[in-house]
């Protein structure tokens, strides 16, 4: 919008436009223009004063008493005036002469009855003074009078009006050149020099009227264009006419960009005389439309999707991240409602509170589901905002819309891993809390209900016949044990015991439809979508079957994690199982000890019979120890496999951990972060702590094979190995050449690492742990040595430190089983181990070993 500013009035825009005959070129005649100055003030100061005089008039006329007044008053100064004349040049003159001008102002005053009024007033005084009393002359004398004056007074009323509808021409005329004053127009001559400059062109561009008179226009105001003047000229003089725009300067410098419309001048003879300009300033109104092409460009590139509607909820416009997000073109949307993307999905209550909130003017915020082109469900956070016109009412409403899905998604997805860990490991945690089986198989089934929220889920277990499954827990909808289903045998019609016969899962998130469910209706009825059933498998024999039914689709970490806790309820039962077994030998054999007796107590009384009765009862006794030994070997495994297990939920406590120390660290304090690296610290050790154990439950078990091992290389190649052993972070040395022993290369490697672990790791505080590794032989065997700058050990802990747990203090990490480890390696080797240490003068770990023969070191 061009600025308001107010400009001098009366003056016309083109008061020295010069005439057809006029044609002089000012810029030939520079000295005249100081004269054309003074002559057109000159004759604005008469213009000025003849408006002044006729606006007087004017006014006065408009007055009735005002002019009844001058008729009455110039009445009477008339007879006055004829008093006194006639006194100075005798009755010779006519009583009417000095009446006449009264009439004729007094109508042209107040129109034809002003006059009429004066020539009666008139007549009466003229008769009264001057005629009384008439004779037939003077008679014919005031007819005459009477008469000339109507007619006069007629003639100076359409004087009158005439005057009236000249002045109101004019002053519409005065008004019209007062506004093309206002705007910028000026006059060039042929060559482009400035003739004509009025008061808006003085305004606009800052350049006075003597200052730009006989000037170029493109140098004047330095003019730059599309077109060249050359250019313009001579579509000028071929079209008559040009538009276009033009960045012009003022006088301060300021930069102005006019609308320009040229038009060519001719004179009568059709020859062409000058070029009349106009301009408008566009300057703000191009500086608003770039700020709203910069506006909608930033808008139209901005990522999240953004809507215009109406007050009515009309669209208006939309931005190219709306198309990306909808599938909706710009044409496809614009005058339709945004409800083309209702969904159907969105709670119906949040619409109404959504208008009401924008026709308050507020701002509303929240996430709807809607549905793209292609049909697709989306999810968005969307805020919309009133914007009031200038009356204050509200016009228009704008929609900022972000697509959630995906966010939302993830966020489900890692609310999902923590529900289906915590599953994992309270599952593992209930079953080894004591209590009788069928509590602890319908905790599993409340665990299955509560974490995966299924509808139910229940839990068969193989009786002894092998061919029956015994419902044994069961939670959700339905938890009675004996009903129709208490009872399933293997194979059969019903899904359970088809999976317990093809001993393989079964996992459908259509269960409407599915043919191993028959009761279709009830599955319809109970709103049920997904079913998992998973045999209860151990080392490929079946002991039961567990099932679920959820009103939900089933993911694909569900069904794992649904088959993990399956899994670890078949390891359950087995230990169940042979935990009775081992029961039941133990009772076998507590009877056979017991009948054993009694047949010694008989065979002292029959000593004949005793070697045959004590070969029977070795015999016995053998046989239930070879069970016994058998029990306890299971035992040991389902017991590895349940430690191997614990190791699961650990894994968990440090992952999660970890995500909440990096995801959501800033907002935690710092107590709570310590807590959490806390809880990752102790898992680790916990970890590590299996790990050992695990390590030293299977040398326990396991028979380790001898041979010819290169104890240096090996040496040197966990040095090289474990960064821990690096220069950089321990000094280690080893004298001499370490000799082929025998042994075991595993064994030997745990030996070593274990050994240099516990030197590189018990220093004081700030110290630089330091090591030397020497040998000392020993007839057929040799002894390493490994003497390290450590705390040192008192000297009642040196036998104590190779017992399992066992650990001198806690302000060093470790599991206390390490050197428990070294010791039962070492023996299974035919070795021994063993140190020497005092308190604060380091330690001198042994392993002794027997020496390989020469030939076998140099094959080796």
């Amino acid at each position: 919008m061009e600025e308001e500013h107010s400009i001098p009035a009366g003056r016309g825009a083109f008061t020295d436009v010069p005439t057809t005959a006029e044609k002089r070129d000012i810029t030939e005649a520079p000295e005249k223009v100081g004269a054309t100055e003074t002559v057109q003030r000159a004759r604005e100061r008469t213009e000025l004063n003849t408006e002044l005089w006729m606006r007087l008039i004017e006014r006065a006329a408009r007055s009735r008493w005002l002019v009844i007044g001058v008729a009455v008053l110039g009445t009477a100064a008339a007879a006055a005036s004829r008093l006194v004349l006639g006194r100075l040049v005798g009755d010779t003159l006519p009583p009417y002469i000095t009446l006449y001008p009264v009439v004729i102002v007094s109508a042209i005053l107040g129109g034809a009855w002003a006059g009429l009024f004066a020539t009666g007033l008139a007549a009466a005084t003229v008769t009264a003074m001057f005629l009384w009393p008439l004779d037939h002359a003077e008679i014919t004398g005031l007819v005459l009078f009477v008469g000339i004056n109507v007619a006069t007074s007629f003639i100076g009323g359409a004087l009158r009006t005439a005057w009236s509808r000249v002045r109101a021409t004019a002053n519409e005329l005065s008004e019209t050149m007062r506004l093309l004053d206002m705007a910028c127009v000026l006059a060039l001559d042929l060559n482009g020099r400035i003739t004509r400059w009025n008061s808006g062109c003085q305004w606009r561009f800052g350049f006075s009227r003597s200052e730009a008179l006989g000037r170029r226009y493109f140098e004047l105001l330095q003019t730059r264009s599309h077109e060249t003047w050359e250019k313009i000229r001579a579509i000028l003089l071929a079209k008559g006419c040009w538009v276009g725009e033009m960045v012009h300067t003022t006088a301060n410098g300021r930069e102005v960009v006019c609308q320009s419309e040229w038009s060519l001048w001719r004179n009568s003879d059709g020859q062409p005389v000058a070029f009349l300009v106009a301009g408008t300033d566009v300057t703000q109104r191009k500086a608003v439309e770039q700020r709203l092409r910069l506006q909608s460009a930033a808008m139209d590139a901005a990522a999240d999707s953004i809507m215009i509607t109406d007050r009515d909820g009309t669209i208006q416009w939309v931005n190219t991240a709306f198309s990306r997000l909808t599938g909706y073109s710009l044409a496809e949307v614009i005058g339709r409602n945004p409800r083309l993307l209702k969904s159907g999905k969105t709670d119906p209550a949040v619409y109404p509170q959504l208008w009401q909130t924008i026709l308050a003017g507020k701002v509303w915020h929240g996430q709807v589901i809607n549905k793209r082109k292609d049909g697709q469900l989306y999810t968005e956070e969307m805020t919309i905002a009133p914007v009031c016109n200038a009356e204050g009412a509200i016009a228009n409403f704008v929609a900022s819309k972000t697509d959630v899905t995906v966010r939302l998604a993830a966020g489900e997805a890692l609310r999902e891993q923590a529900r289906l860990a915590t599953l994992r490991a309270d599952a593992t945690q209930a079953l080894q809390q004591p209590g009788a089986t069928q509590d602890l198989l319908q905790r599993i089934a409340g665990l299955l209900v509560e974490r995966l929220d299924a509808a139910f889920a229940r839990v068969w277990t193989l009786d002894g016949t092998g061919q029956t499954l015994e419902l044994r827990a069961s939670a959700g909808l339905y938890t009675h044990l004996n009903g129709e289903h208490g009872r399933i045998p293997v194979g059969g019609q019903l899904k359970i015991g088809r999976i317990a016969q093809e001993r393989q899962p079964h996992v459908t998130n259509q269960v409407l439809g599915d043919p191993l469910v028959p009761h279709q209706d009830w599955a319809r009825r109970e709103g049920l979508e997904a079913f998992a059933g998973w045999p209860l498998l151990l080392e490929g024999n079946l002991l039961g079957v567990v099932a679920l039914f959820a009103r939900h689709p089933l993911s694909e970490a569900a069904v794992e994690t649904f088959g993990l806790v399956a899994g670890t309820v078949a390891q359950f039962l087995g230990r169940k199982q042979t935990e009775e077994a081992l029961r039941h030998a133990l009772d076998e054999l507590a009877g056979a000890n017991t009948e054993m007796e009694s047949k010694i107590e008989e065979l002292r009384s029959a000593k004949a019979n005793l070697a045959a009765l004590n070969r029977g009862l070795e015999n016995i006794v053998q046989d239930r120890t070879a069970k016994l030994r058998k029990s306890l070997d299971e035992l040991e495994h389902y017991s590895y496999s349940i430690t191997h297990d614990m190791r699961a939920p650990l894994r968990a406590m440090r992952s999660y951990a970890s995500l909440l120390l990096r995801g959501s660290g800033a907002n935690l304090t710092s107590n709570e972060r310590e807590w959490l690296r806390n809880i990752a610290v102790s898992a680790d050790r916990m970890d590590r702590l299996i790990l050992d154990a695990l390590d030293y439950s299977k040398t326990m078990r396991e028979e380790l094979p001898i041979s010819a091992v290169d104890a240096d290389a090996l040496l040197r190649d966990i040095l090289r190995s474990y960064p821990a052993f690096h220069p950089v972070m321990a000094k280690i040395e080893v004298q001499g050449t370490l000799p082929t022993v025998i042994g075991n290369a595993a064994g030997l490697t745990q030996c070593f690492s274990n050994i240099l672990n516990n030197a590189v790791k018990f220093v004081p505080p700030g110290q630089m742990p330091h090591v030397r590794i020497r040998v000392e032989p020993e007839g057929a065997r040799v002894r390493l040595w490994f003497e390290d700058n450590g705390i040192g050990i008192a000297k009642e802990h040196h036998e104590r430190i190779f017992e399992m747990f066992h650990r001198l203090s806690e302000d060093y990490e470790g599991t206390g089983i390490g050197l428990a480890l070294v010791k039962k390696v070492a023996e299974k080797m035919n070795g021994r181990v063993g140190v020497e240490s005092e308190p604060g003068h380091g330690s001198r770990f042994w392993l002794d070993l027997e020496a390989a023969p020469v030939a076998r070191q140099e094959a080796a």
